[in-house]
């Protein structure tokens, strides 16, 4: 099984009044109340089940990411109390800082560590009021971690703590496929207009994330006609192209609220010299248990001279799941002239 974290290098300065718990006695000194240095590392590390498939790489320059700490005897989800917190802003090497330090000074003891990101370039991390985020946005891989019971030992070197992000938002991949088996070619994108777009999931008042476990409440609707968000758009290569979207987990017992995407491609029927816009929509097939958090859930669409056929839905990590009996298949409506 493959999973997916990352791995924040982190740079802290916090207030050492703010973070500081009765130490012990260090030998040579009589200071009962010492700091010792702390810092943060890692990077985006994507996990294999065998060694070699490991691959490493930093977070983007300018994501920001806030950081708490916290007495490791709190329960955040019942009371709230935090020694200290702090947004930080990824540098050119994966390093997390602000005015310009590496370090946070904590007292001997044993902490926890929570850390939260909205993994986007120049974006603020959701703020907090005690345990729960203000409401969600699509468009975001919001990503959290929390290290456990760490100790902080009373010693002069540098103690690193590594932190492993988790996803928790929802990543739609649809991969389109055409060729000339299928009387029909991929040829690019329409460039006049927005070429993918997806209606996601309505945050309401309700898709909030608890700092304690990173759950994010799931939306129960999606949002009505007229509320687009613009797919990401792949290179049209070899006639094939890949578009994906990140939503907030959607999931509700009725099994009937599903995105709905529309696709503007250009195409070229067998013995055309030029390809033409063709506009196709359809709604992304609701799969077991829903688009649940941290999970990436990804669609082929095969073009054809008569229409487009979504087939091969899988869910992958995010957290691996295939789909069954035909879950993945989607029936969307004939292309229009436009």
């Amino acid at each position: 099984m493959k999973t997916n974290h990352i791995l924040l290098t982190a740079a802290l300065l916090l207030c050492a009044a703010s973070c500081t718990k009765e130490a012990n006695e260090i030998p040579d000194t009589n200071d009962d109340n010492a700091l010792y240095p702390v810092t943060f590392s890692g990077g985006i590390d994507l996990v294999q089940t065998k060694a070699e498939d490991k691959n490493t790489t930093l977070m983007r320059k300018d994501v920001k990411a806030k950081v708490w700490v916290c007495a490791s005897d709190v329960d955040l989800s019942s009371s709230f109390t935090s020694l200290a917190s702090q947004e930080y802003t990824v540098g050119e090497n994966g390093d997390l800082s602000i005015g310009g330090s590496d370090t946070i000074y904590l007292a001997k003891g044993t902490y926890d560590f929570y850390a939260v990101s909205a993994d986007s370039v120049g974006t603020s991390c959701p703020t907090f009021s005690s345990n729960e985020s203000e409401v969600l946005k699509n468009g975001f891989d919001y990503l959290w971690v929390k290290v456990d019971d760490k100790a902080i030992e009373g010693k002069a070197s540098k103690q690193n703590v590594e932190l492993k992000f988790e996803r928790k938002a929802v990543n739609i991949v649809i991969n389109i496929e055409s060729g000339t088996s299928n009387g029909i070619t991929l040829t690019g994108w329409d460039s006049s207009s927005d070429s993918a777009k997806i209606l996601p999931p309505n945050p309401d008042s309700k898709c909030k994330m608890k700092l304690s476990d990173g759950s994010i409440t799931p939306a129960t609707t999606v949002l009505t006609a007229g509320n687009e968000a613009k797919m990401t758009c792949g290179e049209v290569e070899n006639n094939k192209a890949t578009v994906s979207y990140i939503m907030l987990p959607l999931i509700d017992a009725t099994s009937s609220p599903v995105p709905t995407v529309t696709l503007r491609v250009k195409v070229k029927n067998t013995g055309e010299s030029e390809g033409v816009v063709r506009t196709y929509t359809t709604q992304l097939t609701y799969p077991s248990g829903g688009f649940e958090s941290g999970k990436q859930y990804t669609y082929t669409a095969t073009l054809k001279a008569n229409g487009i056929t979504f087939t091969g839905a899988t869910v992958t990590n995010w957290n691996p799941v295939t789909f069954e009996n035909g879950e993945g298949n989607l029936t969307p409506t004939e292309p229009d002239n436009n």
